[in-house]
């Protein structure tokens, strides 16, 4: 049998690379072929398999974290095609912050902006950037405020330091030092989510809970997400009605808005670099899976992106935590950590231990 491994990241714990090697070697121990490629949907792991894939040279630099303290952030670079490889969550990621400090109200997205600012003062007139795993709701002002955008306030004074809160202080933009900065700059836009950045199913009634908002900071990230959009004069243009910008907490708006870029799937763009149609020809068993998975994943995460373009190729899911519906997906075999292997501090303590563990329990040769 022949396995293909393409797991992404467990967040927090492991990366894509780190989950395929624990895989790869129980299945070599059952005497299964394993071949592993790392995946990212444009989250977490999108610039290590970007380098995995194209060999990238990396770049350190020092930026600022969501809550505006000092990393060291790095990006990827193809000087033959100057190109950039930009992951959000190097800079803006909610992995970057405890518990107790997450708080999508105060958090930027600013460091996205030194990373990509960094790049084109390198030479690099295309950025591919993947905006998944934000800590953020700033609709991307932070980033733009990195990249020359001045907004300003009533009493015509510049706002600094640009998050959630301060969105609903804008009352005029200039965009002349950010123009000349992006102009003649392609930008490519890779998310994981297809949510518009206003309404019910828009970025703050879907993703700002998980970010540490309360309901009542839903509510005001979801006012000052609207103000902002008038004040841009985007509404009649119904940019935030787009799917995708709702992604990183409207990042995937200013993309669109201001910067004109393309968005895309981040698994697709990936898996067509792959060339994943030919990879899978001499295949019978693919395998992936993530940190959790649950109803957001079916909607353009790495694994659900694999699967759909699994032809007839049967599929393992394996992950940490597992809040879906396995019934639903009767032509998956979906193994989860918690809680048969282990608790969820268990697994988070030991992460590659619990991974280990549970395939070892899992019979591949049956499901291939």
């Amino acid at each position: 049998m022949r396995a293909l491994v393409m797991m992404d990241s467990f967040k927090g714990s492991l990366t894509s690379t780190q989950a395929n090697k624990i895989i790869a070697a129980v299945l070599k121990k059952k005497k299964i072929k394993a071949t592993t490629v790392a995946v990212s949907d444009g989250g977490d792991g999108f610039l290590e398999a970007m380098t995995d894939v194209l060999h990238l040279a990396n770049k350190s630099i020092l930026v600022k974290d969501p809550l505006f303290r000092d990393r060291i952030a790095q990006y990827g670079y193809d000087s033959d095609n100057k190109t950039a490889y930009i992951e959000l969550a190097q800079a803006a990621g909610l992995h970057l912050l405890a518990l107790e400090e997450r708080n999508p109200l105060a958090a930027t997205s600013y460091g996205v902006g030194q990373l990509i600012s960094d790049a084109i003062d390198m030479g690099c007139t295309k950025i591919v950037l993947g905006i998944g795993g934000s800590a953020t709701h700033d609709c991307g002002s932070g980033m733009l405020e990195a990249m020359g955008l001045r907004f300003f306030d009533q009493n015509d004074k510049i706002l600094y330091g640009m998050n959630g809160k301060k969105l609903k202080e804008v009352v005029r933009i200039n965009d002349t030092e950010f123009r000349k900065k992006i102009k003649d700059i392609e930008f490519l836009t890779l998310c994981d989510v297809k949510n518009a950045l206003l309404g019910p199913e828009g970025a703050a009634y879907t993703f700002a809970k998980q970010k540490g908002a309360t309901q009542a900071m839903v509510h005001e990230l979801e006012e000052n997400s609207e103000h902002f959009c008038y004040v841009a004069n985007s509404m009649k243009l119904a940019y935030p009605m787009i799917p995708g910008s709702g992604a990183a907490g409207g990042v995937g708006f200013a993309c669109q808005f201001f910067m004109k870029a393309k968005l895309t799937s981040g698994i697709d763009y990936i898996l067509d670099y792959l060339h994943f149609d030919k990879l899978i020809l001499d295949t019978d068993l693919l395998v992936t899976g993530e940190g959790k998975i649950d109803q957001q994943s079916v909607f353009g995460k790495a694994p659900f992106g694999i699967y759909k373009r699994r032809k007839n190729k049967k599929v393992v899911m394996i992950c940490g935590v597992l809040e879906l519906s396995p019934e639903n997906y009767k032509d998956i075999a979906f193994f989860s950590i918690v809680p048969t292997i282990a608790s969820l501090a268990e697994s988070l303590e030991k992460p590659d231990e619990s991974l280990k563990r549970c395939c070892e329990k899992i019979n591949f040769e049956k499901i291939g």
